[in-house]
């Protein structure tokens, strides 16, 4: 079973956060560990209830809340990108 494709995603933004220089409003370490953890824990939640759905009776329910869980985790990625293009735009600035 491959892992890097549950893997890589947060590694990848991780390092585009930190790369970027965001802050969010907790600060750089706290915010850039609680945020991306949590879309990705969230993000990886779906994706097993997704694939569970398929080897369980009454995976109707869980269809539901797979969906709902990957709604969850594109909202927070949403924060996630305007964090770090706010980041890159006042970094950029700070270039100029």
């Amino acid at each position: 079973m491959p892992v890097a494709n549950l893997v890589l995603p947060y590694v990848a933004v991780h390092d585009l956060w930190v790369a970027s220089g965001a802050m969010g409003r907790l600060g750089r370490s706290l915010t850039a560990g609680s945020q991306i953890a949590g879309w990705w824990i969230v993000w990886v939640g779906a994706w097993v209830l997704r694939v569970a759905t398929g080897y369980l009776p009454w995976s109707g329910y869980l269809d539901t809340v797979s969906a709902g869980l990957m709604a969850l985790a594109g909202a927070l990625f949403i924060t996630i990108v305007r964090v770090v293009s706010r980041g890159q735009r006042e970094r950029a600035a700070a270039l100029a």
